[in-house]
């Protein structure tokens, strides 16, 4: 006994034209060939039995990867609930490490050796002679009455603030275990000040 169902729609199924029905019957048609059909379409021991009939070679590492897939299905099937237990010990073991492990921000990051961000990060901490994370420290000098500093009195002013700060101030270097001056430390950040030392 045939069911006829009636599917508003798809009016193909009424006349046994769909695609399921293709399949069904598509070993009897004369001119279809197994040949056809890829390894990369079909999945599992299907497959290689599909190219054994068509008198293809299965390459040996994919028989080597169904193969493995298919005994470790066959274990995880048998053993399910010590699969799942330690899936989730794992997972929570995971979960400990990640939020126990200080997180750092690395700005190389997964780039290139020879990448240009590299290339300009390197030329950025020479400009401030430093070896880690740079920190810059600037001093601003403005006149109290609010005018321009390019008067005689006022740059005078300030190249004696700034032979200070280079001679005076001074920080502790943890390798040479000795103080040092701006000068002894840093080069090029504190040449910035050289046109005002050259030129006036």
């Amino acid at each position: 006994m045939k069911a006829n169902i009636s599917v508003p729609g798809y009016s193909d199924i009424n006349n046994d034209n769909s695609w399921t029905h293709f399949q069904a019957h598509l070993s009897t048609l004369p001119s279809y060939s197994h040949r056809n059909q890829r390894s990369s379409m079909l999945v599992g021991r299907r497959s290689i039995q599909l190219l054994e009939e068509s008198g293809e070679k299965e390459p040996k590492f994919v028989k080597f990867i169904i193969n493995v897939y298919g005994k470790w299905g066959f274990w995880i099937t048998r053993y399910a609930w010590p699969a799942m237990i330690s899936c989730l010990v794992l997972s929570v073991l995971a979960i400990i490490k990640i939020s126990l492990t200080p997180q750092g921000n690395n700005l190389e990051g997964y780039s290139p050796f020879e990448a240009r961000s590299r290339i300009e990060y390197k030329k950025y901490l020479n400009f401030f002679s430093g070896r880690g994370l740079s920190v810059s420290t600037s001093l601003y000098i403005i006149a109290k009455d609010g005018n321009s500093m390019l008067r005689p009195s006022h740059l005078n002013d300030t190249i004696e603030v700034l032979h200070l700060a280079e001679n005076n101030i001074t920080l502790y270097d943890p390798v040479t275990r000795l103080n040092q001056s701006f000068n002894q430390f840093c080069n090029e950040f504190c040449n910035i000040n050289e046109p005002v030392l050259q030129f006036y």
